[in-house]
């Protein structure tokens, strides 16, 4: 049985997720010096540019071949409307609400492969969970790298705030997503498997929805390990993954270039794009504009002594390099999905 959401739902999500959006941008906005903003852009390095194009565009690419390799592994797709799904996918992630990219994924593999949406679902958590994985790896190590920042207030909002309270909050992060990834491994036991069996026929209501999607998570992380056939695919899809996010703070660290006097090592680089790519997996509008920046640039000004009028122009172009080309790639994939769907039904 599967729970499908209420329209009602649905839209107060996609509220919920403007509104924060909103506040966000106004919060970074609220300091940033417009003309100096526009100079900054308008001077832009282009060869800085059209190397953080190409990393993130290598990178876009990879995630689109990962995204094959995993459904292969779980069941049989054509590779090539598999990387094509994964880019449309992607696409549709960055100008859509809701993520419906990964339900068209989901929808369109689980059509034309040979097996299940359920198996589709459980690729699709399985990928997830890698992201998050190294992303929170990266966070978890660039944090302890970069050490203590000096005491000198951010202007955010209005207000003064103290690096130290940014660095603080940050620390308290990464305890928080510690002790939420050890319940995580938690609920993967046999004992927890059938309790949340139990429970569920035994429960009513909104427990027994909350029960469904607790057992759907528990069985969708073992049932990928399981389904993986070969432990050398799963090592070369967890170093993809890998790549992929390097890649993308190559890209960002390349933005940083075209900027005089902004000299950011690439530990601090990575410890940015990991801040805001995982920001960017909580409720926003299409393409995780707003958390994006503002996790970006918390990390940018919390450990350098860069203004936040330059902070939110490197974080605002090295979305840019990453948006433009998911649009470009997820268009011709999809111009291509709709050529070969008829001739997949054929077959």
């Amino acid at each position: 049985m599967i729970f499908k959401p209420s329209t009602k739902s649905i839209c107060l999500r996609f509220l919920f997720g403007l509104s924060i959006t909103g506040f966000l941008i106004y919060g970074i906005l609220y300091n940033v010096k417009f003309d100096q903003l526009k100079s900054m852009l308008v001077s832009w390095d282009l060869n800085s540019l059209c190397l953080a194009l190409l990393f993130a565009l290598i990178g876009i690419l990879i995630r689109g071949v990962r995204w094959a390799l995993i459904v292969n592994q779980m069941g049989k797709a054509h590779y090539a409307l598999a990387i094509h799904t994964a880019h449309a996918g992607i696409m549709l992630n960055a100008i859509m609400p809701l993520r419906i990219g990964d339900f068209y994924k989901v929808m369109f593999i689980g059509r034309t492969g040979k097996f299940t949406y359920n198996k589709a679902l459980i690729a699709l958590g399985f990928e997830r969970l890698l992201d998050l994985l190294i992303l929170y790896s990266f966070y978890l190590i660039t944090l302890l790298m970069m050490g203590m920042p000096n005491s000198v207030p951010v202007n955010l909002f209005g207000q003064n705030i103290p690096k130290t309270f940014i660095s603080n909050s940050f620390n308290s992060i990464a305890i928080i997503i510690m002790i939420i990834a050890f319940i995580l491994l938690f609920l993967q036991s046999r004992f927890v498997k059938k309790f949340l069996i139990s429970a569920y026929f035994s429960s009513k209501g909104l427990i027994h929805k909350s029960l469904f999607k607790l057992y759907m998570f528990q069985k969708s992380f073992i049932g990928a390990v399981r389904l993986v056939r070969s432990p050398f695919q799963l090592s070369f899809i967890c170093i993809l993954t890998l790549s992929l996010w390097l890649l993308f703070a190559l890209s960002v660290y390349f933005v940083s270039f075209g900027v005089e006097d902004v000299h950011l090592d690439f530990i601090h680089i990575i410890f940015i794009t990991s801040v805001a790519l995982l920001l960017v997996q909580l409720p926003s509008v299409p393409g995780g504009w707003g958390l994006f920046e503002m996790g970006g640039v918390l990390a940018i000004v919390s450990y350098s002594n860069l203004d936040v009028s330059i902070a939110f122009s490197v974080i605002f172009i090295a979305h840019l390099c990453q948006y433009i080309p998911s649009i470009i790639i997820g268009l011709y994939s999809q111009l291509i999905l709709l050529i070969s769907s008829p001739l997949e039904n054929k077959l």
